[in-house]
């Protein structure tokens, strides 16, 4: 067998030297493919003591049919030695197959799956005994982590820019102070050379001699000294000035990217959360709507203020400032009310026969919005004319009836305007109806209008108007001609009546 094994190996190692390039390709084409296959035979559900033995078994297996790829020349006993080791892997890994399906106790324990470590390790099996956040819940605190992180970028930024605000404000005052050391400064030494001229005249107009001589050269070297000093404090301040205003533009850049960082991350977090990022907007800013609505409703401007009372409300401004602006607002809607309804009142004309009708209507739509104190000086005044017109009407109705009903009965007494018509009269009008004929019937021929100062005025009917029967009352039937003579006094008679 120790010769056998010698030849096998030498066998081996001339096989492997005389095989061909691609014979080798080939080979560990083959040795990939049984790679993947021996990882594919490992089931998900096994335990890991088993998964482990069946990879190695795996191993040998592909070990030996590597070989076995290379030995295609060796000779019978080395062919049945490795077909042996192959059925013993094969066997190995029937045995822990068969444990599996079996059933371990272990692998209840294990959830294996394909997925990256952290993906198993996110989606652990739920425990019943364990009470887990339903998704309503976990939402409402994630809108609430929103919440507080936008108030308080909202609430940085506010403070920011009052910082910067101030700080600047501070900054243009120390360069405006500096500003104005720097013009008194100049002021003080253009005024110099003036003072010295007019204190060396007064020197030459009361002093003489060494006196002024000596009071000229003091002069000189005291205003010397003082132009040295204030020219001393102009480039001082003006070194200042130009520090002041150099810091100034510095700062200026540095808080601009301050506040624009701060604006950057409110507008993030109100793009994660827009609706979270809305409330909180109302909530920030509903003292401010509050106060909105009471000076629009001071205004008058009654309809922007309800919006900003609402936009308040929701934004749920505190209890004291919400009764302050409804009050206001309130009080602006019933001015409104009243005023419109005076307006009503006013359109009114005490002249039309529906007048007082109207003004009840209106006087009933106040009782019922509790508007009646306000408005009943207006109706008051405007039912007192409506009467005075109603009044005024029936006196001029009654006198026209009487009228129409007077001048009909003289006209008919005296057969005018047509023999044997009937005189239909009523309010300040006469109409002549005449006997249609055998067929029976009356057809109305004229109509007299009362005009003022008691004149009639006729109008003849250019169509056809016919009625049945006339009206049972307020009528006159002309009588049958007359003689010429009485004809002429009945006309006499009749122009006189006119």
């Amino acid at each position: 067998m120790a010769e056998v094994a010698q030849k096998a190996k030498k066998g081996r190692n001339a096989q492997m030297t005389s095989q061909p390039q691609e014979g080798r390709m080939a080979a560990k084409n083959t040795r990939k493919k049984k790679d993947t296959k021996g990882e594919k035979a490992l089931t998900t559900d096994q335990p890991e003591e088993e998964n482990m033995a069946a990879k190695k078994a795996s191993t040998r297996k592909k070990t030996t049919q590597g070989k076995k790829a290379l030995t295609t020349g060796q000779p019978e006993e080395e062919n049945m030695a490795e077909k042996k080791i192959e059925e013993a892997a094969d066997s190995a890994q029937a045995e822990a197959a068969s444990t599996t399906a079996q059933g371990d106790p272990r692998a209840a324990q294990f959830n294996y799956t394909t997925e990256d470590a952290g993906c198993q390790g996110g989606n652990p099996v739920p425990d019943p005994s364990v009470e887990v956040p339903s998704i309503e819940e976990l939402q409402a605190r994630l809108a609430e982590a929103a919440g507080a992180s936008i108030q308080r970028a909202h609430q940085e930024l506010v403070d920011a820019e009052a910082s910067i605000a101030e700080a600047r404000s501070m900054r243009q005052g120390e360069i405006e102070a500096t500003h104005e050391e720097l013009e008194g400064l100049e002021a003080a030494l253009e005024s110099l050379a003036p003072q010295r001229a007019g204190m060396e005249e007064q020197a030459r107009v009361f002093l003489e001699g060494d006196q002024l001589t000596a009071m000229v050269q003091n002069l000189h070297l005291a205003f010397s000294q003082k132009q040295l000093e204030l020219e001393s404090q102009l480039d001082s301040r003006r070194m200042a000035l130009a520090v002041l205003e150099a810091d100034h533009q510095a700062s200026l850049g540095d808080e601009d990217t301050e506040a624009s960082l701060l604006r950057e991350q409110l507008q993030s977090f109100q793009e994660l959360a827009p609706a979270v990022a809305e409330k909180v907007q109302l909530e920030l800013c509903a003292e401010d709507n509050a106060l909105k609505a009471v000076k629009l409703a001071s205004e008058g401007q009654l309809e922007e203020a309800k919006e900003a009372l609402e936009l308040a409300v929701a934004g749920g401004v505190r209890a004291e400032l919400l009764a302050e602006a409804q009050s206001a607002v309130g009080e602006a809607s019933h001015r409104a009310e009243v005023r419109a309804l005076i307006a009503r009142i006013e359109a009114v004309g005490p002249e039309s026969r529906d007048a007082l009708e109207r003004l009840e209507g209106l006087s009933t739509i106040a009782e019922r919005g509790g508007l009646r104190r306000d408005v009943a000086r207006f109706l008051a005044t405007k039912n007192k004319l409506a009467l005075q017109a109603a009044e005024a009407r029936e006196r001029d109705h009654g006198h026209r009836w009487a009228e129409a009903r007077r001048q009909a009965r003289i006209w008919a007494e005296h057969g005018v305007p047509l023999e044997r018509a009937a005189l239909v009269y009523a309010a300040g009008k006469i109409e002549v109806w005449q006997p249609a004929g055998n067929n029976g019937g009356w057809l109305l021929r004229e109509v007299h209008f009362l005009e003022e100062k008691g004149v009639w005025r006729k109008e003849t009917m250019r169509g056809r108007v016919s009625k049945a029967e006339l009206p049972s009352q307020n009528f006159y039937v002309v009588s049958p001609a007359l003689t010429v003579p009485e004809a002429a006094d009945a006309g006499a008679a009749a122009g006189a009546a006119s």
